[in-house]
């Protein structure tokens, strides 16, 4: 369920409808924590997604990332996996 919504999350996004993807990414990352935990790999694809919402969305508004800390949070954790070699792209 929580790839399907990043995958309309995405579409959402790729027509500049960024307002309405946030909520639907922040619903499959919170299904996905639940389901695997906060450091499981799958993490990555919904993280990477909100955290880009969010920044396209604070460029509309002319906000600072700092206003998201938990997606920068997040983000950074699923960095963390990829550095240390977990993560098989």
């Amino acid at each position: 369920m929580a790839i399907r919504l990043n995958n309309l999350a995405q579409l959402l996004q790729d027509t500049n409808r960024h307002a309405e993807a946030e909520p639907i990414l922040k619903r499959a990352l919170k299904i996905m924590e639940r389901s695997f935990g906060s450091d499981h790999l799958n993490m990555k694809t919904v993280a990477e997604s909100l955290a880009l919402c969010e920044s396209a969305n604070a460029q509309l508004e002319n906000k600072s990332p700092k206003h998201f800390p938990r997606t920068t949070s997040c983000f950074r954790s699923v960095a963390l996996i990829g550095r240390e070699g977990w993560c098989h792209e």
